[in-house]
């Protein structure tokens, strides 16, 4: 009787022994899928270097690159995980920002990606060391400077964009010398220079430039990005371009389309300049 007990309850055991190694097996497979991240998700941690109008300046803690970040609607939170505004954020605050890691080239960079950013510290020190390009970029419009200008635009699904121009060309007088420059958007061979920023866009895109100072006029030239190489920036009536002008916001507002150079012309009372962009798909 003890025999025939002890060869009934044998299978019972390695049942249960069985149950419980899958039960293993499915707890680490359950973990291990809990802690999968997105490959398509990139998360870094930067530091707020300047807010203002809505706008926030972020440089990365890591690369040291700094960038205007696109924040999506509700995609905002503080320390305690509770939704906040843009506003809210201060310089030196620490923020994990999460999304695609591509950023356009300009300078500062924008990233359209972003999906959420929290707040997750402070440290104000950091701030310090941009000083020089906080002053650059948020810098109260001086006479004696040549004027800054930025281009905004819209792309569906992730919000409006903002690229800073920089004049490669221009003749500025001041109270002191006059500020010189016949510089190019170009190098020798007719290819766009590095610096020169550029656009992302799908298809055809409203822009508008504004300036740091009013204007008195301004045109606009478009050029076909495979009749840059080698030919220069040649006016002629298929680079004719409408443009509409306001004169009271110190802003051009025009359509772009995608592989094309776009080159401004512009006029101020005390001088002229010119600024370039290129418009990639």
């Amino acid at each position: 009787m003890l025999e025939r007990t002890a060869n009934k309850t044998l299978p019972v055991r390695l049942i249960s022994l069985i149950a419980l190694c899958s039960l293993f097996v499915l707890l680490l497979i359950l973990l291990g899928c809990s802690t999968e991240k997105n490959d398509d998700e990139v998360t870094n941690e930067s530091v707020v270097l300047y807010v203002k109008d809505g706008a926030a300046l972020l440089a990365d803690i890591e690369t040291e690159a700094v960038y205007f970040p696109y924040i999506p609607e509700g995609g905002l939170f503080s320390q305690e995980g509770e939704k906040i505004d843009v506003s809210e954020l201060v310089p030196g605050d620490i923020v994990s920002v999460v999304g695609n890691g591509i950023m356009a080239e300009s300078y500062p960079a924008q990233y359209p990606g972003i999906t959420r950013i929290d707040v997750i510290g402070f440290d104000d020190v950091l701030v310090s060391q941009y000083d020089y390009i906080i002053a650059r970029v948020f810098a109260e419009d001086d006479p004696d400077e040549v004027p800054t200008a930025q281009v905004e635009y819209t792309i569906e699904d992730v919000g409006s964009i903002t690229v800073a121009l920089e004049a490669f060309s221009y003749m500025i007088t001041g109270s002191g010398d006059p500020q010189v420059s016949d510089g190019s958007c170009l190098a020798e061979d007719g290819t766009v220079l590095e610096g020169v920023p550029d656009m992302v866009i799908n298809d055809t895109n409203e822009v508008t430039v504004s300036f740091s100072r009013d204007i008195d006029e301004a045109s606009v030239m478009c050029i076909p990005l495979d009749e840059v190489q080698g030919k220069g920036l040649v006016a002629d009536s298929n680079n004719a371009y409408g443009i509409v002008f306001d004169k009271a916001s110190s802003s051009l507002t025009f359509d772009v389309n995608a592989g094309h150079l776009y080159t401004l012309d512009v006029s101020f009372e005390n001088g002229e300049a010119s600024y370039s962009f290129v418009v990639k798909s």
